[in-house]
């Protein structure tokens, strides 16, 4: 009785170790190909990020380094930006040159070195500091100056060219009632309206729009 006991035991256990290797070897069946498809993939992967190009589902860093490649503006395109900036710089320094030499032939028809004035943007009105100035235009005129001078009235560039025509007649005629005001004989005063012409600085910025809102003198 012992006998069969013993042998139904050794039975079983060889039954349960039979069982177990069958077990783990459909694991490892289940496991094969997922392991050798992970092995492929990252092999794909590393390849790809060698040649600046992504997997589906890796990283984009090889894409976005592509995309700034792209967009990196070419030999050609720096060299036109570089030629349309010289011409830039070129065409800036003539109109600079040629303001600078119509001032410096306004100046030197000024008689007697007769001081300018400036007006406010659409104002005719002599300002307060100027009043200074045209003080010794009076009496450089009265005691210097031979013959008619004339008054110009100039603009700056906005504006219709009829209303700055008005506009800088009514400054003429505010300088030239002005200087009547401290004694110099309204006959040798004339007027006249340039609007706005002859500007001293051909500039679209405030800085020139100020220098051109101007009285100037003249000999006739």
């Amino acid at each position: 009785m012992k006998t069969k006991s013993k042998l139904l035991v050794l039975a079983m256990a060889v039954s349960m170790a039979m069982l177990g290797a069958a077990c783990a070897g459909k694991d490892k069946a289940a496991k094969g190909p997922d392991a050798k498809t992970d092995a492929k993939q990252e092999t794909k992967t590393q390849e790809a990020a060698k040649n600046g190009h992504a997997q589906p589902g890796a990283p984009s860093g090889g894409i976005e380094t592509a995309a700034v490649t792209e967009n990196q503006p070419s030999e050609e395109e720096l060299a036109q930006k570089r030629r349309a900036e010289e011409e830039r710089n070129r065409v800036e320094l003539e109109r600079q040159r040629a303001d600078a030499e119509r001032q410096k032939q306004a100046e030197t028809e000024q008689p007697e070195k007769l001081g300018w004035v400036h007006f406010d943007f659409d104002k005719s009105e002599i300002k307060q500091q100027d009043r200074e100035i045209l003080a010794k235009n009076a009496a450089a005129i009265k005691k210097n100056v031979q013959g008619t001078v004339v008054i110009q009235g100039h603009c700056d560039e906005r504006g219709t060219a009829e209303y700055n025509l008005a506009l800088g007649d009514r400054r003429a005629s505010s300088v030239k009632k002005y200087l009547t005001s401290l004694g110099v004989d309204e006959s040798r005063l004339n007027t006249v309206s340039y609007g706005e012409e002859k500007p001293l600085e051909t500039a679209h910025n405030e800085t020139a729009w100020a220098k051109n809102r101007r009285a100037q003198f003249s000999k006739e």
